[in-house]
């Protein structure tokens, strides 16, 4: 089962923030088991290199983002991915239109996301972490 795991997924992990700790952590061990195979958007990774720049010193984020590395793919964006996100018209919001555009060139069968409501137009379903665990067949 492959995965897109979006953004606030891993900085609910990272972070420690709660409730979704937890549940964001399952997921991730499901990907670094292998019991399914994650991905995040490139645009994650430089997210997430932005935002814990403020909470860690350097080099602990670094490897921080090197260990999800070692069991997520990163699925780059190209010119093509970008101007479609961009004239998307199903999607109000185009940071999400480029989670799903990455979601759609790895074939995934689901999007992790908190947001669930801002997929509600993407053709791949997006769900919590925590409805994923509970349909998941894992």
């Amino acid at each position: 089962m492959v995965l897109l795991i979006d953004t606030n997924i891993i900085i609910d992990y990272l972070r420690e923030r709660e409730p979704w700790k937890e549940s964001s952590g399952k997921i991730l061990e499901m990907c670094s088991t292998g019991a399914v195979t994650g991905f995040v958007a490139a645009h994650t990774m430089t997210n997430l290199m932005y935002i814990l720049r403020n909470h860690y010193k350097d080099a602990d984020s670094n490897q921080q983002l090197i260990d999800l590395c070692r069991y997520l793919g990163v699925v780059g964006l190209t010119h093509s991915m970008i101007i479609s996100a961009l004239r998307n018209t199903e999607f109000t919001d185009k940071e999400d239109c480029l989670q799903y555009e990455c979601a759609s060139v790895v074939d995934a069968e689901y999007i992790i996301t908190r947001n669930v409501k801002h997929f509600e137009n993407s053709k791949i379903p997006a769900v919590t972490p925590e409805d994923f665990i509970v349909i998941s067949p894992l």
